[in-house]
């Protein structure tokens, strides 16, 4: 069976209980979630450590909602120049596979659908995937609406390591786009805000918010607290820096990684800006990170946020522009069912 034939058994599994009501094979996700997480448990029954496993579960398909809130102020040589808020969700299916060598796994992982509601000083636009055939198709030509819902159903593949690392992200559909807005017709902040948006930075925050963060295939102390190599995305800034992560366990017994992080490493050079037709050159950026993640017993993430915080600078024209940036993002678990590959 192709990942095209396991997203339509996904959508028929949703069908007759909302588009995004929990997947009907599971009764409950907390208790299929305990019932695998039981039989995961640490071998050695320590009760200061937790054992890690891969990011999924092997022949299950996993529903994730995922919602971003962005919050940007900008400035123009020191005068207010312009607000915006974008809120978007992404519904999320996703499966682990082993990966073509022994010791790597993949993650294909494919958004089904989005809803996103975009806010400047003197406009708003709202767009729904599932409401596209009664809405007006101009909508979706809206550059804020366009690049984001390019990312719906082009399937994203990802290879990790035992140990979390990604190796390769693919995705042929995101590369045909990408390819098409190499033509000279397209303008270069649709071609720009493509780029931005497609990134193995960005994907991975979309479709793996724990990259980086979760210590896969180790076995970790509560409370100790670990410095591990991360990637992190401050609206469309891409930062690659270090993070504190430590594992706590709440008093209903759930183990939570708690995660920090200051960035000042960034990787974007041009930013996309709704005020400005054209990208905005960036001359420095710097944040923080924080978030928490609710984990199953065998490491597999139930839930999580994170909000990074921080300043752009960049340069148009000769004008100075500064932009405070408020990014948060929230996922969980929407539903899981079991899916046999053969």
């Amino acid at each position: 069976m192709m990942m095209n034939d396991m997203m339509q058994s996904i959508r028929r599994l949703r069908r007759g209980a909302g588009a995004f009501a929990l997947l009907a094979m599971v009764a409950a996700v907390p208790a299929l979630a305990q019932g695998l997480a039981t039989d995961a448990a640490p071998a050695n029954g320590a009760d200061d450590l937790f054992s890690f496993g891969p990011p999924l579960r092997s022949k299950m398909v996993f529903a994730y909602k995922y919602t971003e809130r962005v919050k940007v102020l900008s400035d123009m040589n020191g005068q207010r120049y312009d607000s915006s808020e974008r809120n978007l969700t992404y519904f999320i299916t996703e499966r682990q596979i082993p990966g073509d060598k022994k010791g790597l796994i993949k993650v294909e992982a494919n958004i089904d659908s989005m809803r996103i509601d975009v806010r400047g000083q003197e406009s708003r636009i709202v767009f729904d995937t599932q409401k596209f055939a009664d809405g007006d198709p101009k909508v979706v030509r809206n550059r804020e609406i366009f690049i984001p819902s390019v990312l719906v159903n082009n399937l994203v593949t990802f290879t990790i390591t035992s140990y979390g690392q990604i190796l390769k992200v693919e995705s042929k559909g995101l590369q045909n786009s990408m390819s098409q807005a190499a033509d000279p017709a397209v303008d270069e902040f649709t071609r720009e805000r493509l780029r931005a948006s497609t990134t193995d930075e960005y994907l991975t925050s979309i479709f793996l918010p724990w990259r980086g963060l979760a210590p896969l295939g180790q076995k970790v102390q509560f409370g100790k607290t670990l410095t591990v190599p991360s990637s992190a995305v401050l609206d469309r800034v891409s930062f690659r820096d270090t993070a504190a992560v430590r594992l706590l366990k709440s008093p209903e017994g759930d183990a939570h990684l708690n995660f920090s992080a200051k960035l000042n490493k960034a990787s974007t050079k041009l930013l996309t800006m709704a005020a400005f037709d054209e990208p905005v050159k960036v001359t420095s950026a710097s944040g923080t990170l924080n978030g928490d993640l609710t984990l199953d017993q065998d490491g597999v993430v139930r839930s999580g946020w994170a909000k990074t915080s921080g300043t752009v600078d960049g340069n148009r024209g000769g004008a100075k522009i500064r932009s405070a940036i408020d990014h948060e993002i929230y996922f969980e678990m929407m539903g899981l069912a079991p899916f046999n590959a053969e």
